[in-house]
């Protein structure tokens, strides 16, 4: 009798854990919303900024300066309105300096003759620092980006990019290295 009920009871278990297998079905993968101290609307103000900066990556990556020069527009303006969106938040005055840089160069990009890449690239590099500065002050995270490094950039100088997960392009060689890339940081 033990046997029996014992035996009754291990069936079902088997034959649901066998049919559960085929059954299997994927759970969807949950995509956190970017997040910051900046609460809601400022992190989203700063991912679109990050946007454009994205933008203007994928210009230089294509060495298309004019499409480099509307991305620089666009990150002029999208760091101007968060500027002034943020003039009262407590982390103001620790994100400032950067985001001022950022308009700066982003200014001097769109200055320069339409044929001069490489100069563009170099202000870049300098742009990308700020940028990367005002994303670790602002304490960024789930944002989907990649802080990358290539050390051949500017002559064996080597130089940072934020880019999305998957993404090769190389803004400072476009097309002749495309991968050279090492991860060094994410947010």
């Amino acid at each position: 009798m033990y046997r029996t009920a014992v035996g009754c009871l291990l069936i079902p278990f088997f034959v649901s854990c066998g049919q559960s297998d085929q059954q299997v079905k994927k759970l969807p993968s949950v995509v956190l919303p970017p997040t910051s101290t900046l609460g809601t609307i400022g992190t989203e103000e700063l991912m679109n900024l990050v946007a454009h900066y994205l933008s203007l990556k994928d210009a230089l990556a294509m060495a298309n300066t004019q499409k480099a020069d509307e991305a620089s527009s666009k990150v002029m303006s999208a760091a101007e309105i968060f500027l002034a969106e943020h003039a009262t938040s407590a982390l103001h005055p620790e994100l400032r300096p950067d985001v001022q840089q950022v308009m700066k160069l982003a200014e001097a990009i769109i200055h320069l003759y339409p044929e001069n890449i490489g100069q563009r690239r170099l202000l870049f590099s300098d742009l990308s620092q700020h940028i990367f500065s005002v994303l670790r002050r602002a304490k960024v995270s789930h944002a989907g980006l990649y802080w990358e490094y290539c050390s051949q950039s500017f002559g064996g100088k080597g130089a940072h990019w934020l880019s999305r997960p998957r993404d090769t392009s190389n803004p400072y060689f476009g097309s002749l290295e495309p991968e050279c890339a090492v991860l060094v940081d994410s947010f």
